[in-house]
């Protein structure tokens, strides 16, 4: 099966220099941070943290440039297309100030031009047609398996129970109105399916379609086995 989507097309190298490009100049009439520290993270680590708070700075820290784009642009992995490598090699530290009063629904439109006038990255959206998997009920008599049910929780119920400073989630076992995300693991208690889609979509890199027409809360535990490295 095959459904249109929206790609991220990459047109140009991004570069160590951190200036502006001399040609094709970015657009200026969008919204901007006031001010912007990028510098090269080499410090080798593998973790990295992005911070955007509905106040304050936004705080990358060792980054990758594809987790800047996939956050500036709203895009995943195999919707971005032409992209150097560097995006994956390269990480960097970004602390940028927004002007006061900023909405949230523009600091993505800033992380945009700040990759811009920075990264010299150039950017078109287009509509491609790309394989996708569909999610569906394997069982012909359309009934669930052992690891799925449709949850009876009163979440609101629940929350109001939760006192403060409360025990986090356990990492294993049932979870009650909640989402746990691991490796090779997503639990879901009390969520539509559809919360399964962006963790599937991750990992098989295509767009995921929900065809089970399954609707309401359920709990449902997913696990797979992930290749360890040789």
């Amino acid at each position: 099966m095959r459904q249109a989507a929206i790609v991220l097309t990459l047109a140009a190298v991004i570069g160590r220099v951190m200036v502006p490009s001399a040609q094709a100049p970015p657009d200026q009439s969008g919204p901007a941070f006031e001010g912007a520290s990028v510098k090269p993270n080499t410090s080798g680590e593998r973790a990295s943290t992005l911070r955007m708070p509905a106040a304050g700075n936004v705080t990358i820290v060792n980054a990758p440039v594809r987790v800047i784009i996939r956050t500036a642009f709203g895009v995943r992995d195999y919707q971005i297309i032409g992209a150097p490598n560097l995006i994956d090699t390269e990480r960097f530290d970004i602390i940028a100030k927004p002007p006061g009063e900023t909405p949230p629904r523009d600091i993505p439109l800033m992380l945009q031009r700040l990759l811009a006038e920075r990264f010299s990255l150039r950017a078109r959206r287009a509509v491609r047609e790309q394989k996708v998997y569909t999610l569906t009920i394997a069982r012909g008599d359309g009934g669930l398996g052992p690891q799925i049910s449709p949850s009876s929780d009163d979440c609101a119920a629940i929350g109001a129970k939760r006192r403060p400073g409360q025990a986090p989630i356990p990492s294993d076992g049932p979870i009650q109105c909640g989402e746990r995300m691991g490796i090779g693991l997503v639990a879901l208690g009390a969520r539509p399916l559809t919360r399964l889609l962006p963790t599937l979509e991750e990992n098989v890199g295509r767009q995921v379609l929900d065809r089970t027409g399954l609707t309401g809360l359920f709990d449902h535990t997913l696990r797979w086995s992930v290749p360890t490295a040789t």
